[in-house]
């Protein structure tokens, strides 16, 4: 069955671009209990046809545990692009790394990198800030992740004003000359990106 345009999904690297056919498709049944499907995906995001079975007693502490998975469209909270939530790939969150069922996928996989990327140097930037004699080396390495992380929108512009300090007073360093620019486009883009 071919896809739609409007049904373009940002690739996973795992599990491709298209639903993932099982044939199962499974009707929750409050009633008898013999089917649970997962809250964050309603019916209207749930692809037919793809459900795998869960198992149950791997899942973290759930209130009520989830029977199937089925692969779900979502829209990622950062590049707005569709993507999918693999049902292969919920069972791995909570059956394998142990995600609680509150858990829930709300970027895409590059978002989701970008943004272990992100958080990985905001931990950097921190470790580093802390050291009171920091190295000519450590300076700069504090700058640069600042500057990403202004740039990534985490950090606001107030930070630049500390790390153009920290750069004034830098030993000469071979970055020096490429993260005076940097601050510099930085602080230029802020100025035209904000309201007159």
């Amino acid at each position: 069955m071919p896809r739609k345009k409007s049904e373009d999904f940002v690739p996973h690297p795992r599990y491709g671009d298209e639903p993932r056919l099982s044939g199962l498709n499974p009707k929750e049944d409050w009633l008898t209990g013999d089917v649970y499907l997962h809250w964050h995906s309603p019916t209207e995001v749930r692809v037919p046809n793809t459900a795998i079975a869960a198992n149950t007693a791997r899942q973290h502490r759930p209130t009520i545990a989830v029977t199937h998975y089925f692969d779900s469209r979502r829209r990622c909270v950062d590049c707005r692009q569709s993507f999918l939530f693999f049902a292969a790939e919920q069972k791995y969150w909570y059956e394998v790394l142990g995600f609680p069922l509150e858990s829930n996928c709300v970027r895409c996989v590059p978002c989701r990198k970008k943004q272990r990327g992100l958080e990985a140097q905001r931990q950097r930037y921190e470790d580093l800030f802390e050291i009171e004699d920091r190295t000519a080396d450590q300076d700069i390495e504090l700058v640069e992740s600042a500057l990403t992380l202004v740039a990534a929108g985490v950090f606001g512009t107030r930070t630049l004003e500390r790390m153009r300090s920290i750069l004034k007073r830098a030993e000469p360093h071979r970055k020096l000359e490429g993260l005076w620019q940097r601050l510099c486009e930085i602080e230029l883009s802020q100025q035209v990106g904000s309201p007159q």
